[in-house]
């Protein structure tokens, strides 16, 4: 639609001029993957990741936007990755599991394994949940904000 173009244009201005503001590339993130725009969010996110290399979500959106295009071995190295960087939040760190194990299941059920630790480990986090203030996140249909504070979608 207009206002997606619109909207876009000026994140892509805000991103372009000041890379180092994070809330430009969530912004971008989270508009291509409302539009399942995943080779593109795959490309923003590996270029923020350039700037934001110990941000879990970035992570977390190159190994979706992977797993989205069914790049399953690029999606398990990436959120293989990004999981070291969740531990402060455990809903996002939730969705890595979720992703993690859905990748594994798509490569091979060889590795049924890691994906009954990862299952194992998604049950160990629901049973002591995080810290108030987090957003729950959803499936990717209706991708919440993770960021405190946040409580919308774009």
């Amino acid at each position: 639609s207009k206002q997606y173009v619109e909207t876009e244009k000026y994140i892509h201005l805000s991103v372009d001029s000041f890379p180092e503001n994070f809330n430009g590339w969530e912004y971008y993130f989270n508009l291509l993957m409302s539009q399942s725009r995943y080779e593109e969010l795959k490309n923003i996110s590996l270029k923020a990741l350039e700037y934001f290399p110990n941000h879990a979500i970035v992570y977390f959106f190159i190994g979706y936007s992977n797993y989205s295009i069914k790049n399953y071995n690029e999606s398990i190295n990436f959120l293989e990755i990004g999981l070291d960087y969740t531990s402060e939040n455990l809903d996002l760190q939730k969705q890595f599991y979720l992703f993690l194990a859905e990748s594994y299941h798509s490569v091979s059920n060889d590795k049924k394994s890691e994906i009954k630790k990862i299952i194992k480990s998604i049950n160990t986090l629901q049973s002591n949940p995080g810290p108030k203030g987090y957003i729950k996140l959803r499936g990717p249909e209706n991708f919440y904000r993770i960021r405190s504070g946040n409580t919308g979608t774009l």
